[in-house]
């Protein structure tokens, strides 16, 4: 599960940064699958 800082890293590295989803996940240490999961 993902919480709210780690989400605004994310989204902030997408979309500041300009890095890709494959990148972040690397970087963070996250599965591409836990990231692209909907909040339940």
């Amino acid at each position: 599960m993902l919480v709210v800082e780690t989400i605004a890293k994310i989204r902030r590295a997408h979309f500041v940064d300009g890095k890709s989803i494959k990148q972040i996940c690397r970087k963070l240490r996250l599965s591409v699958s836990a990231r692209l999961k909907p909040p339940a």
